[in-house]
């Protein structure tokens, strides 16, 4: 879910005869649609895991709680909001437009185990791709730091 955060802010500056006004104010996501970076919309992609690290907690001497720590990497598909493209005169068109590029991911992780088939797994991921960007900079490299909390669930789920 995107959304504004509370620390953007929105500064004018307009000169005048009797003297200049100053001011700041949140922005509303209509002002933001193509001009921030990194409204992302939709991700997808293949990975590769490996988990060296794996062990067993006691949990007040009475249960164990199997657990694993992995590392991921792969290749990412990121659709974003990007600028909208110029007219023909070169001026910009106010908006956004939707953008596909490939990028890679890598990251870590932790799964404890609740039984054979199902894990409470938690993630830290960064996503790494490259963006549209409005004149003077025409793109730029994105890093997207993504938290993951969620269970995870094995099939089949015998033996």
């Amino acid at each position: 879910l995107n959304s504004v955060a509370g620390s953007a802010q929105k500064c004018t500056f307009t000169p005048g005869e009797g003297g200049d006004t100053r001011g700041c104010s949140p922005p509303t996501r209509e002002e933001l649609d193509g001009y921030a970076p990194g409204q992302m919309t939709l991700m997808g992609g293949v990975d590769v895991q490996w988990a060296p690290i794996y062990g067993k907690l006691s949990l007040l001497a009475e249960k164990f709680v199997h657990f694993d720590m992995y590392g991921v990497v792969g290749a990412t598909v990121v659709q974003y909001k990007g600028p909208a493209e110029s007219l023909a005169d070169g001026s910009p068109v106010a908006g956004s437009k939707s953008y596909l590029t490939g990028g890679g991911n890598v990251g870590v992780g932790l799964r404890f185990f609740f039984n054979r088939w199902m894990t409470l797994r938690t993630e830290l991921r960064d996503i790494i791709y490259v963006e549209k960007g409005r004149e003077p900079t025409p793109s730029y490299l994105r890093n997207q730091i993504l938290f993951e909390l969620g269970l995870s669930f094995f099939f089949p789920s015998g033996s």
